[in-house]
């Protein structure tokens, strides 16, 4: 079949089938590689009590690992296009959901959103220099002094956004 010639919907189950066989194996392989640097805490250490300094630290986490983040868009973007990215694993959001809602109840963090609404605000900032970023996307060849830029401004963002309004 060339190049510009419709595929019948025979053929696009070929090949999702294809991508599932190296998409999921791929993935899976790449976030035990993140494990591996913090088994005990997982591949970013989540602290809901500094929601700035954990954005900071995906931010640098999708810096040192973009293979992930681009397996990570490549999974959402071809296999789960809606839903919950890791099905069987609701359970690691929901930890942190609780944690934030225990930070929301203490008065540190804004409580006119729900917690999920919280934790999907944080992960997105934090990957807003990530490969799929529709705007720059950050590289280990970026100089320190633009990384430092670009982790302050997601910081101060993310202490201002959820900040407890008053």
């Amino acid at each position: 079949m060339g190049c510009g010639q419709d595929l019948d919907v025979g053929d696009d189950a070929v090949l999702a089938a294809e991508v599932e066989q190296v998409l999921r194996p791929a993935v899976a392989a790449a976030a035990c590689r993140r494990e591996a640097l913090a088994p005990d805490r997982g591949p970013v250490p989540f602290d809901a009590a500094d929601l700035p300094g954990y954005a900071a630290r995906l931010y640098d986490g999708d810096l040192a690992d973009p293979a992930l983040v681009r397996l990570l868009m490549w999974k959402r973007l071809e296999q789960d296009g809606a839903g919950y990215l890791y099905p069987g694993f609701e359970e690691h959001d929901e930890q942190h959901l609780r944690d934030i809602a225990a930070e929301q109840g203490a008065g540190r963090v804004r409580d006119d959103l729900e917690p999920a609404d919280v934790w999907a605000l944080l992960v997105a900032s934090a990957a807003t220099w990530a490969q799929g970023s529709i705007t720059v996307v950050a590289t280990a060849e970026d100089s320190p002094v633009e990384h430092d830029r670009r982790r302050h401004a997601l910081v101060r963002y993310v202490e201002g956004a959820l900040r407890p309004p008053g």
